[in-house]
């Protein structure tokens, strides 16, 4: 990847101003300043083309090839030298060349005696500035001029000529001698300040293609931090990935093959480099501030003593990593390193076992300093030692007062409860006193958490040799739990062995076929989630099994599905169609589960959110994520490819939803799925009538089977297109086999279903209006779009539902569903619709918080991902509920997610 190819970004108003600044008839000084990567090279570059457009003559300074700096020429002689060179033939003059001659003596002469300086410098300096003046309007640029000793007399002497002088320094330097003298003598100085993130995305998409995924910026915002607006280090650390082979083509888009997380800065980096400059020590101290997660500088002895240096050494580099912004001083006056991917690149250059070592040296100071009776902070000394891995051997006693400690805190700090939790178990034989109640509390604080890895370790020693007989049944449950969230194989033989057995005696077949697990029998059905009472009971099991109390199956099912209709049940059956065990666990387990932050999961889940909300730049986001995660044949991977399949086709991108389609191979239990995403595309080349052929076909070669996955969209689509103009027939027959099938009973129809059913057919607005209303309870935006269009066909008034389907659209950023809306909006003779301005939109930091809820975290969760206190969520939720008339926060992340933020509480569409 070439740096040179990305163009100039968000810069508009810097050269703006420099272009002011240069525009005097007379000789100027020009300082652009600012922090180093920040783009003043790149600037310099600009103005000076714009000059040379402007008929002015650039003189550009560049030091040696092969190297910055020229110690021997502390005035910059040899640069200008060369510049004037290599514009001779224009500025040709006997005169010229014999003031360069002399200029060049008398530097050599001064270099000769050792002085380094001769008052006849600058009368010759001005002579030659002098010649290049008189033949016209003349620019010098100089890029780093702090690499000059002394660089006011040259750029004095181009000014007093006439010039336009512009040059650069970086922040670092402006306490140098010289430096400093020229800004004290500057007519202007010019800071440049970071980029916007929205250039900062267009730059990226520069550098990356066109084509590169929104998850591309989003995850270098994430690893880069402060540092993202930064454009030299955007365009570095790009260049690093792409060199490693982690960007990624996936169905036509570059994304990133690495998760944030991992990201780490190239080698060549100013911020490494300053570390090293410290010598040995700065590395290895920029180490252990990313392994401890920073420090405070009473806690200085500590880290000295387990890098074994001295505290003196330790203290000098420490304040030189501060000062050259390697670390940063936080609130608390902690210190952590400048970004995680600074933090990324120390930790590679230690290695795992090092930081292990590391955290283990702490550790160890910290328990002799516990046992001479020294007050130690437990949290620290417990964090220490859950990171030190078996680096530091523990007795039961410590394990035990882990085993409390993490009791203490699980309410308000579940996931440092956890991982002290699965330290001690580490530790701790299973012959030990509340060794299963310890066991217990990891498994109910992995499930708050989504810390899934923590059971790794503990199940090694739990699973018994594959020779013992009999076999716990919890055990089993924990087994498939792990592997369903880990996405992958477990790495211990027996943990595999057990798995498998797991998956063919006990027969959750349904988690198994969603983790990627094989089946004895791959081909076998797989009954929907709602409408089986073995899998209720399985479930019930299951959710027995992770609890801390067990519940019988029946009144674990009866907590969560009631006999009558209810939203739990609603949200069980779309989920489970939709192959999203994050919100199938969410339901069954209520508030204590929490999917994981990344794995299969956890992007499969993004991908049905981001679907069902509208959000479809984010869901093929996630979808392409997930074709980098894990087994690639996994339910999840291939229900979110038909997904993407599906969005892409209504964006009217019809090779990209073919691609997405083909790599989805099929598989009866997503036949009817597959047949919804055919009949949009079939739609999107205008085969209207072999459309709603393909949905007849397939509803009445059902017979008496079970339909699978995805049999209400389909159906739902065929009518929709049948009941336009001229395609009544079909539309009878979609119906009739929708009577059949809810009549025998081999179609779990949803309600709204059938009243979407016969009110496309017979026109009715009641039969609609409910079957909006039904799906407007269930968040799911596109099939409220088709709705509403459905309503504004027969409306008297099309108006509200026109608007609502443009709204949702829109939020789609689907060209095609829009030109839907106005080609309605047309026919029925309604005057052009315009977008709804929300009167008060959300604050940035208000929308994340209600992300966050949607997503299960409690208000210290929050509070502890956006890094601020949880008063300030609750106030901004305070006012949050003023505003929008919500009175819970449930209310407002369903209102959320439905896009009712903005309406009025009870729903209204409001039209302009």
């Amino acid at each position: 990847m070439n740096r040179s190819r990305a163009k100039l970004r968000g810069r508009g108003r810097d050269i703006a101003e420099l272009r002011v600044a240069l525009a005097v008839e007379s000789g100027c000084l020009v300082v652009v300043r600012g922090p180093a990567g920040i783009g003043r090279s790149a600037v310099l570059d600009a103005t000076a083309r714009e000059l040379r457009a402007n008929g002015v003559r650039v003189l550009r300074l560049r030091w040696a090839p092969g190297g910055d700096r020229e110690p021997e020429d502390p005035f910059g002689i040899a640069p200008l030298v060369r510049a004037v060179r290599g514009e001779f033939e224009e500025l040709g003059d006997r005169r010229l060349a014999d003031s360069l001659g002399a200029l060049v003596r008398i530097r050599d002469r001064a270099e000769q005696d050792g002085s380094g300086w001769a008052p006849q410098l600058v009368a010759e300096l001005s002579a030659v500035f002098g010649h290049v003046a008189e033949r016209g309007r003349t620019a010098v640029v100089l890029d780093d001029v702090h690499v000059l000793a002394e660089p006011t007399p040259l750029l004095a002497a181009a000014r007093d000529a006439g010039c336009q002088v512009l040059v650069s320094t970086p922040d670092e330097a402006v306490c140098a001698t010289g430096v400093a003298e020229l800004l004290s003598v500057a007519d202007r100085v010019v800071t440049l300040g970071p980029l916007a993130d929205d250039d900062v995305a267009d730059l990226v998409r520069q550098a990356a293609g066109p084509t590169a995924d929104d998850s591309v910026p989003a995850g270098l915002r994430a690893a880069l931090g402060p540092l993202y607006r930064n454009p030299a280090t955007v365009l570095d650390t790009l260049a690093h990935l792409s060199a490693q082979g982690l960007l990624v083509v996936v169905h036509g888009r570059v994304c990133l093959g690495v998760p944030p997380a991992r990201i780490g800065l190239p080698a060549g980096h100013h911020l490494v480099r300053r570390a090293e400059a410290q010598g040995e020590l700065g590395p290895r101290l920029l180490f252990a501030a990313a392994v401890l997660d920073g420090f405070t500088v009473d806690e200085l002895p500590v880290v000295a003593a387990a890098l074994r240096t001295s505290v003196a050494d330790c203290g000098r580099v420490f304040d030189a990593l501060i000062e050259g912004g390697v670390l940063v001083v936080e609130a608390g006056e902690r210190v952590h390193v400048r970004c995680p991917a600074l933090a990324v690149a120390a930790e590679r250059r230690g290695g795992g076992s090092e930081a292990a070592w590391l955290h283990a040296g702490v550790a160890e100071r910290l328990l002799a300093a516990r046992r001479r009776g020294e007050w130690v902070m437990p949290a620290m000394l417990a964090d220490h030692l859950a990171s030190s891995g078996t680096a530091v051997s523990l007795e039961p006693a410590l394990c035990r007062w882990l085993l409390d400690l993490a009791a203490a805190v699980e309410k308000d700090e579940p996931e440092s409860a956890a991982r002290w939790c699965a330290t001690a178990l580490r530790h701790l034989p299973p012959s030990e006193a509340g060794h299963e109640d310890a066991v217990r509390s990891l498994v109910g604080l992995v499930l708050r958490t989504g810390a899934y890895e923590l059971l790794d370790e503990v199940l090694k020693r739990l699973v018994p040799p594959a020779d013992a007989g009999g076999r716990d049944t919890e055990l089993c449950a924990v087994v498939a739990l792990s592997a369903l969230h880990s996405g992958g194989k477990p790495a211990d033989e027996r943990v595999r062995r057990l798995l498998e057995k797991t998956l063919a005696d006990e027969g959750v077949g349904t988690l198994g076929h969603w983790s990627g697990w094989p089946l004895a029998d791959r081909e076998q059905a797989h009954a929907d989630l709602a409408g089986d009472a073995v899998l209720a009971r399985r479930i019930g099991r299951l959710r027995s099994a992770l609890t801390r109390g067990p519940l019988p199956c029946g009144e674990a099912w009866q907590r969560v599905v009631l006999p009558v209709p209810s939203p739990g049940l609603t949200r069980l059956r779309h989920a489970g169609e939709l192959a999203d065990v994050g919100t199938v666990l969410g339901v069954l387990l209520g508030a204590g589960y929490a999917l994981p932050r990344s794995g299969v999961l956890s992007a499969h889940h993004r991908v049905v959110r981001g679907y069902l909300t509208a959000d479809w730049s984010a869901a093929l986001s996630a979808a392409r994520e997930l074709e980098l995660t894990g087994h690639r044949d996994t339910l999840a991977h291939n229900v979110s490819r038909l997904l993407a399949a599906e969005i892409c086709g209504a964006r009217g991108l019809v090779d990209q939803a073919r691609g997405w389609l083909a790599a989805a191979p099929a598989q009866p239990r997503l036949a009817t799925l597959r047949a919804w995403v055919e009949t949009g595309l079939l739609v999107a080349d205008g085969r209207r009538r072999e459309a709603v052929a393909l949905a007849v076909e397939h509803c009445a070669g059902l017979g008496e089977s079970v339909p699978g996955t995805g049999l209400d969209r389909l159906v739902l689509r065929g009518l929709v297109v049948a009941a336009e103009p001229g395609g009544t027939e079909g539309a009878a027959a979609l119906l009739a086999e929708v009577e059949r099938l809810h009549r025998t009973g081999a179609w779990d129809t949803t309600p709204e279903v059938v009243f979407a059913a016969r009110g496309l057919v017979a026109g009715d607005v009641v039969y609609l209006g409910v079957a909006a209303d039904l799906v407007r309870r269930r968040w799911e935006q596109p099939a409220l779009l088709e709705a509403c269009l459905a309503l504004a066909r027969f409306a008297d008034d099309p108006r509200p539902w026109l608007a609502e389907a443009q709204e949702i659209a829109s939020r789609c950023a689907a060209p095609a569903l829009v030109e839907r809306v106005r080609r309605l909006t047309q026919e029925r003779g309604v005057s052009a619709l315009r977008s709804r301005v929300q009167r008060d939109e959300l604050h940035p930091t208000e929308q994340r918080i209600i992300d966050l809820i949607g997503d299960g975290l409690t208000n210290r969760q929050i509070a502890l991902e956006l890094k601020i206190s949880e008063k300030t969520v609750e106030n901004r939720l305070t006012r949050l509920f003023a505003r929008t008339g919500y009175r819970s926060r449930v209310q407002l992340a369903a209102a959320s997610l439905d896009g009712r933020l903005g309406r009025d509480p009870q729903g209204t569409p409001k039209v302009v």
